[in-house]
């Protein structure tokens, strides 16, 4: 598996989770559908996974795109944004796991500021990257 990170607006990424076995592909707190599109397209790879940290815009901007694109796609996200993430289909608590490319991850809920906000909404993606990264054993480039 390789894992691509997509700059997107003015101080964010994307994650992107390539399975070269399967073709497919998954993808972290899409802000904008255009950047994962075009990775896809260069990869060949087809979109089964959509996996948000919360439901701000920046995080799931692109989802809208994304789902009308690949209508099989599934949307994870925390059970507490329920509503609030466009697409959602899967509602994730602490302690649930989430495969991708034969591998699989348990997750961990950050105590919430407010409803949904994680207590660190900096260190949400990176979190859920470096869980990704060290349960499934990849690493990204340049991380």
């Amino acid at each position: 598996m390789q894992v691509y990170r997509l700059p997107v607006l003015s101080d964010n990424y994307i994650f992107l989770l390539h399975d070269r076995d399967r073709h497919t592909a998954a993808v972290v707190d899409p802000a904008q559908a255009q950047p994962v599109l075009q990775q896809l397209q260069a990869l060949g790879a087809e979109l089964i996974q959509i996996l948000i940290t919360h439901h701000h815009s920046d995080h799931v901007g692109g989802n809208q795109q994304l789902i009308d694109r690949f209508p099989q796609v599934k949307v994870y996200g925390g059970a507490e944004d329920r509503g609030r993430i466009p697409g959602q289909q899967v509602f994730l608590q602490a302690g649930d796991r989430v495969s991708f490319a034969n591998r699989t991850t348990s997750l961990t809920i950050f105590p919430p500021t407010t409803q949904t906000k994680p207590a660190n909404c900096s260190a949400a993606t990176p979190y859920l990257l470096e869980a990704v990264a060290d349960c499934l054993k990849v690493l990204p480039p340049k991380w």
